[in-house]
């Protein structure tokens, strides 16, 4: 027989599983203070990942055209930024 689903059923999460009116937060680690992801609220520290910068691809594509055995020296600029662990967002 097929359950009929209320409006709440559209919008419970992965995490989410008893019920609405409940007060739950959900439990954080201890002895990690500093950090707190603004989107998912997870405080695992933020991973590190790393791009090609704007100024690499720049550079890359001026050497590709007037020095073609140097134009990796580009692909070698990058830049780091931080992600979430939990939800992979870019963070600031």
């Amino acid at each position: 027989m097929p359950r009929d689903y209320d409006e709440d059923d559209r919008y419970r999460d992965r995490y989410d599983d008893r019920d609405r009116n409940d007060d739950y937060d959900r439990p954080r680690r201890r002895g990690r203070a500093g950090f707190r992801c603004p989107y998912c609220g997870t405080d695992e520290p933020p991973g590190a990942r790393s791009q090609v910068s704007g100024g690499g691809w720049a550079v890359f594509v001026i050497l590709l055209l007037f020095c073609l055995p140097l134009c990796f020296l580009g692909l070698l600029m990058t830049e780091e930024y931080r992600v979430c662990r939990e939800c992979g967002i870019k963070l600031g």
